[in-house]
């Protein structure tokens, strides 16, 4: 790499700086440049290279200021400056050749002691520290000064990026237990949550026929789409409520493939996490599949339009037959009630099919027992994510407004199958209705069996009406409420519960074994104060029910104490799911025999991570590598090393209970709750059928009465 100039023989000093030219001194000048500044080059390359060689090695830790200083480098300043560089080389003409050699070995001298110096001075702060993320670019801001030709700034970003990816690499949890043995063992099939999955356009209106196999969900493209054409969009994104499917003309179908969930949008990864890890200890498309879908639409469709759960089981079994080993079946999100569902499905034909083909089935946040954001959803279009958007909440609202977001969710039939499960004792005071004003209990209140006699005797404006004259609401009753109300396709068959944990058993699978993996420690929604919508309709044009939203959140709700903020109250959980649907069943209903939900006794694993939020530069849309979010918990570094220790069978005796929440006590309390309620609907079912009785027995006495007269004979007619 050494410029032309200095290729040629150097001759030795014969001229004196009075017999040469002009033209020989810039040129003399040229050449002492290009040497210093080679040399300066070297050094400082043998210096970068040692420091990111010791970065890729694991060693080093977050550069200390004091290790590179201004003092450290003042000299390749001084050097670079071409005024002084200029004043040396024309006042070293002045001097004779032995001064001038003797001023050059002082300073290489010099050099050498500086960068020795500075060598051991990083070496020894590297010794005692651990790689951090702020090691590299605060290394690449230190040399940024330094990048003056095309070539050194090139080379400078192409080895930094190799060692972040080095250094990022042996922070993976896949690749730390790779290095201790691990190896893939079992067969992966992955199931992924709500909205979470891409989907493609195969067929559409005249205004989508451009985006020909391109996502309308999901990916940098579909939000142009969102933005440009939304009206399109939600068309094509609404189902059919009739039908439960997509409307005549319109092919709305999941993407395929790892692609179809290992990022949601440019960076932010959802999979992608899991199948580093993955790949990490051997994994490839070969030993596993992501199983996307249609998360719009109800189980009964997913197979009756797609096939879902008849491909689902020829691909396990496939797996199955290929390598000798039962499979690995790991779900997140949504995707829990659907393998539930899909449990049920296969054992219908084949009890034993689940104990033969799965080995472990690992849920990740599970919401096995529903969401409480769904009901506020079909409800009304709210929830935290909108009533908490201040300034941007007003665009959102005139962008998609709340009847527009309510009628599209309402037409998604997979959101009716995330309304809270169980009984009334999981969601007792689930919806609490208000006077308008932010004062509780001033409401009027009625008796199961008012509501019961509304329901079923009363129009829809009635119906309405008597959902506002109570002042709480299980869940049952918002149930029964919404269907009345419509808008999303029902299923009216006994395998409609097969989705539901707290009412179908676990397969007949006693070797099976069953891992719950969660976080906490994140506010999550739990309940939501309602009021009448005042906005809607007036005395001329009263509120009509099947076109306006009748209720909506009382945002003047606030009670600190008991953690309400703006109408909604708030309980432990990852931020989406609260903490008794993703562990309940886990830590209770599956584990007491009284539930008759686990009959062939399957193990079962829980596992709850404590949230601890850090900031990432390189992933600043995400809370870090140990957060317990819905989602993120896919990136979480204990909750990834779990999951390869199952699958890989490295150390799994190591993946065992771990509670650091209270949800046993939760669970204890919900079973008490539960059992009074059970107590309170015998009594009053003894109390309907006494009633019934005294009814029947008074009939009775009348009859026979009439009888009795009958047989009288009297004298005249």
């Amino acid at each position: 790499l050494e410029p032309k100039k200095l290729r040629r023989q150097r001759k030795p000093c014969e001229q004196s700086g009075s017999n040469r030219t002009r033209k020989e001194r810039k040129a003399a000048r040229v050449e002492q440049q290009t040497e210093k500044k080679i040399l300066v080059y070297t050094h400082i390359f043998g210096h970068y290279q040692m420091i990111t060689h010791k970065a890729a090695d694991g060693v080093t830790g977050s550069i200390v200021e004091d290790s590179i200083t201004e003092d450290s480098f003042d000299f390749l300043r001084e050097e670079t400056l071409d005024d002084e560089l200029i004043s040396s080389s024309e006042s070293a003409e002045e001097e004779s050749c032995d001064n001038k050699s003797h001023s050059k070995r002082q300073l290489l001298l010099t050099l050498a002691a500086i960068l020795l110096a500075g060598q051991w001075m990083i070496y020894t702060s590297l010794k005692h520290h651990i790689v951090s993320d702020q090691f590299i670019p605060q290394l690449q801001q230190q040399f940024t000064t330094f990048n003056e030709t095309p070539f050194w700034h090139r080379f400078n970003q192409s080895v930094v990026a190799r060692t972040y990816m080095r250094t990022q690499e042996r922070l993976r949890p896949g690749f730390q237990l790779a290095s201790e043995g691990a190896r893939g063992k079992y067969p992966v099939v992955m199931i992924p949550g709500f909205v979470t999955s891409g989907l493609e356009i195969w067929e559409g209106k005249e205004c989508a026929k451009k985006y020909f196999r391109q996502r309308m969900w999901g990916g940098v493209g579909s939000v142009q789409q969102w933005l440009m054409e939304r009206h399109c969009v939600m068309e094509h994104l609404t189902l059919d409520p009739v039908t439960g499917k997509d409307p005549e003309g319109i092919r709305i179908r999941a993407a395929q493939g790892f692609e179809a969930a290992d990022y949601f949008m440019g960076n932010y990864w959802v999979w992608g996490k899991i199948l580093e890890s993955l790949a990490d200890v051997g994994y490839d498309g070969s030993i596993m599949s992501m199983e996307s879908y249609d998360w719009r639409l109800s189980f009964p469709k997913l197979e009756e339009r797609d096939g879902f759960f008849t491909k689902l089981k020829y691909k396990i079994e496939a797996f199955h037959k290929v390598t000798g080993k039962k499979i690995v079946l790991t779900s997140h999100s949504l995707g829990v009630l659907l393998v539930h569902y899909f449990f049920a499905w296969v054992s219908d034909e084949d009890p034993d099919w689940v104990d033969k083909h799965i080995h472990a089935y690992v849920n990740i946040a599970g919401a096995h027992l529903g969401v409480p954001k769904a009901a506020s959803a079909l409800l009304s279009g709210e929830m935290s994510d909108t009533i908490f958007m201040g300034a941007v909440g007003s665009l959102v609202e005139q962008f998609l407004g709340r009847k527009v977001r309510c009628n599209l969710w309402r037409s998604w039939s997979s959101l009716w199958h995330l309304l809270p499960k169980g009984s009334d004792g999981f969601w007792d005071k689930l919806i609490t209705m208000t006077d308008g004003e932010g004062n509780i209990g001033n409401t009027n209140h009625a008796s199961e069996d008012d509501w019961n006699f509304l329901e079923n005797n009363s129009p829809m404006n009635e119906s309405v009406e008597s959902f506002g004259a109570f002042s709480h609401h299980p869940i049952s009753r918002i149930v029964d409420f919404l269907a009345r109300l419509g808008g999303g396709y029902q299923v009216e068959t006994e395998k409609t519960a097969w989705h539901d944990a707290s009412r179908t058993p676990l397969p007949k699978a006693p070797n099976m074994k069953v891992y719950c993996l969660y976080g906490v420690g994140l506010e999550t929604e739990l309940a939501y104060y309602y009021k009448r919508n005042q906005e809607e309709g007036s005395e001329d044009e009263p509120t009509n029910p099947s076109t306006d939203l009748p209720f909506v959140i009382d945002t003047s709700v606030e009670d600190a104490d008991n953690n309400i903020r703006h109408g909604i109250e708030y309980t432990d959980g990852d931020g989406s799911v609260p903490l008794q649907s993703l562990g309940y069943m886990c830590a209770d209903g599956w584990r007491r025999k009284g539930t008759k939900l686990n009959p062939s006794r399957i193990p079962i694993v829980t596992r709850e991570y404590k949230h601890r939020e850090e900031f990432i530069v390189e992933d600043p849309m995400r809370r870090g590598p140990h957060s317990g979010d819905h989602v993120d918990i896919l990136g979480h570094n204990d909750a990834l090393a779990d999951l390869i220790r199952i699958v890989t069978d490295h150390e799994v005796e190591d993946v065992k209970d771990n509670f650091i929440s209270n949800i046993k006590e939760l669970s204890s309390e919900i079973n008490a709750r539960d059992r009074l309620r059970r107590r309170g609907r015998m009594q009053r079912t003894l109390k309907r059928w006494n009633a019934r009785l005294r009814r029947s027995h008074a009939k009775l006495k009348a009859s026979k009465a009439v009888n009795q007269l009958k047989k009288i004979r009297l004298p005249f007619r």
